[in-house]
């Protein structure tokens, strides 16, 4: 079974700090990533650091179907409301930390995804960042 491994982003710092209580935010860092030739995919997250002070604030990476559109090239259609996978940590979690989750949709992957990282606020802004590194894991 061929297959490849598909670099997200490398090692970056995301600081969700000023988001207010009980918000949160979802940053795209991945967009029209062609996936068009695989059947399934593995989404491959390394944590480097965690620092979340808050027990109901999060750091979720998600994996969603990208609806890029030729007729409006320049807006994201990211379905959100139906992620294909995700890893998330909290407060309770400390880096470095590898997680991983299948990404198999129910027929096929969607021709392209995209890769968001939503920070989450508890009821008291909070620290809330991480170092995280993303590789995805395609096959055929």
């Amino acid at each position: 079974m061929a297959g490849r491994i598909v670099r997200v982003i490398p090692k970056t710092q995301f600081d969700f700090v000023d988001i207010a209580a009980n918000g949160s935010m979802t940053i795209p860092v991945a967009m029209h990533i062609d996936v068009s030739e695989y059947r399934s995919a593995v989404l491959m997250v390394r944590f480097h650091s965690i620092d979340i002070a808050q027990a109901n604030a999060s750091i979720t990476v998600v994996a969603m179907s990208d609806g890029k559109t030729q007729q409006d090239p320049s807006e994201t259609f990211f379905d959100l409301s139906n992620p294909l996978g995700s890893v998330q940590v909290t407060s309770s979690d400390s880096g470095p930390l590898f997680l991983t989750d299948n990404l198999v949709a129910s027929q096929k992957l969607p021709g392209m995804l995209g890769i968001g990282i939503q920070g989450a606020q508890g009821g008291t802004q909070g620290d809330v960042q991480a170092e995280i590194s993303i590789d995805l894991a395609l096959k055929e």
